[in-house]
This record gives structure tokens, C-alpha cells and sequence, in this order.
């Protein structure tokens, strides 16, 4: 449920920042800034991901997309990962 809560809360952030409504954006900070903990994905999707990423940097292909994509996994995940 929470990390439900935190994907439509992102979402709406994103919405508030493209409209320009700086009242709905803090309101979503706010409300995210308790949930900074709660990863969206579980950490075996992540690991994957990782996996995946460092095979495309080990075959030289690809590289923007996998330090583009290395950089989505969130960094307390990263740090145990690695």
C-alpha cells in the first residue's frame, strides 16, 4: 500500500511541477519526504536491473542508457548491491 501511496504521490508531484502549482508540490513533498525510505520496486528487481546494466557496460554497448538506467536504482540499494 505504501508503495502505491508513494507512486501516485510522485506522479502528482510531477504533475504539479509541470503546471506550476507550487502549493501541490510542497504538499507532495511534504508527504513524500516520510517516505523517502520505501523503494518503489522490490530489491530483487533491482538487482536484476543492476545485473543487467553491467553486462551492457562489460560488452562496451550501450553505455549512456546503462549509467542512465544504474542511476534510476535508488542509492541505499545501490550501495548494498555493489
Amino acid at each position: 500500500m505504501k508503495r502505491m501511496k508513494k507512486a501516485a504521490l510522485m506522479s502528482l508531484r510531477y504533475i504539479a511541477v509541470r503546471t506550476d502549482d507550487m502549493r501541490l508540490y510542497t504538499w507532495a513533498e511534504k508527504k513524500l519526504f516520510d517516505m523517502r525510505s520505501i523503494n518503489l520496486m522490490p530489491d530483487g528487481y533491482y538487482c536484476l536491473l543492476y545485473r543487467f546494466c553491467m553486462s551492457l557496460v562489460e560488452e562496451r554497448k550501450f553505455l549512456k542508457l546503462a549509467d542512465w538506467l544504474i542511476h534510476r536504482i535508488p542509492y541505499n540499494v545501490r550501495c548494498t548491491i555493489a
